[in-house]
């Protein structure tokens, strides 16, 4: 009888705890509604993530978010957590179509937010989607240009971790417009920002090199991009020569990531790449 005493005081448990509590967020623009639901098991575990958009009083879409999420504990989050709505309805590029943004977490130590953005198709009734992982940075949505439509303002996640450890890494400006079914990268139009993401960048790095033991090659890559973006390689190559020269580009050692020359040259081929050349 004693073995049984544990066994049914947890049964008893059980059957008292309360049941996991289903939540829907609901959000709505002209013809457009979105409902995103979901179950929240325990801290950091959220199953069951859904989306229902109803257009017109029809139903377009009744399906699992992400598309990708099969298993209704695949790990998603959403991503407002209870803080900010995780669901917004929105004409992101003015065509009098509104679209569903979802946004989610991937969960993990500092990845990732992801953006599922739905879009109507007249050709089949129903909403296409488009996924962006915006890293451990996130993104915000905003007018930035005064067009009355809203861009997205994220941080460019190839940076972190490319040059350095997560926690030393910083990320250059991108922003992005939705045209033509996906989001464009558009981050040129917008000097003004990308100076100011620029002087934040410079104010960190002179900060941080003051002090032997931290890395400054992340900060320092991400300084360059936005000059690069600006047209000023010229200036920014200098800077990165006198880093070289002092030795800022080698600490800390033994980190794994180019350093020295090594360095400069994989940031230079990085750029090129990235489509910051040009």
């Amino acid at each position: 009888m004693r073995r049984l005493a544990p066994l049914l005081a947890a049964a008893l448990l059980l059957a008292f705890a309360p049941a996991a509590q289903a939540t829907t967020e609901t959000a709505s623009s002209g013809a457009v509604t979105a409902k995103f639901s979901y179950t929240k098991k325990g801290d950091f575990q959220y199953t069951n993530l859904h989306l229902t958009i109803v257009r017109s009083g029809a139903t377009a879409l009744d399906a699992a978010t992400p598309p990708s999420c099969t298993d209704p504990d695949c790990g998603f989050w959403p991503g407002g957590i209870g803080r900010t709505p995780s669901v917004s309805v929105s004409d992101l590029d003015g065509d009098g179509e509104p679209e569903v943004i979802v946004q989610l977490y991937s969960g993990g130590a500092h990845c990732c937010t992801f953006a599922e953005i739905y879009s109507f198709a007249a050709a089949t009734g129903t909403y296409a989607n488009f996924e962006q992982n915006f890293g451990s940075g996130g993104y915000t949505m905003a007018d930035a240009n005064g067009d009355r439509l809203p861009e997205l303002e994220a941080k460019d996640p190839r940076f972190d971790e490319a040059f350095t450890a997560h926690a030393a890494s910083t990320e250059p400006l991108v922003i992005l417009d939705w045209r033509g079914g996906k989001l464009v990268d558009v981050t040129r139009s917008y000097p003004f920002l990308i100076k100011q993401d620029a002087s934040y960048q410079l104010r960190l790095y002179k900060h941080e090199r003051r002090h032997r033991d931290f890395d400054v090659r992340g900060i320092l890559a991400s300084y360059v991009a936005d000059e690069y973006l600006l047209g000023r390689s010229k200036s920014a190559n200098k800077l990165l020569s006198k880093a070289l020269h002092r030795g800022e580009l080698n600490r800390p050692a033994g980190t794994g990531f180019a350093a020295g020359r090594s360095y400069v040259k994989r940031l230079k081929k990085l750029l090129k790449n990235y489509g910051y050349v040009g």
